[in-house]
């Protein structure tokens, strides 16, 4: 997903079985709040979010 100062990505791992996640920001401040938006997100739909 696209914000107007970073981005975020759930992909399936090539390797294992589970979620990759990548997020960048132009600060740490807007990357927590994508990382949030993310969490939430996963959260909502059952996808545990313990591990992270």
């Amino acid at each position: 997903m696209d914000y107007p100062n970073g981005w975020g990505l759930v992909r399936p791992s090539n390797t294992t079985p589970c979620l990759v996640l990548r997020f960048e920001a132009d600060d740490e401040k807007i990357l927590n709040k994508i990382q949030e938006k993310f969490r939430i997100w996963l959260e909502s739909n059952d996808i545990p979010t313990d591990s992270f």
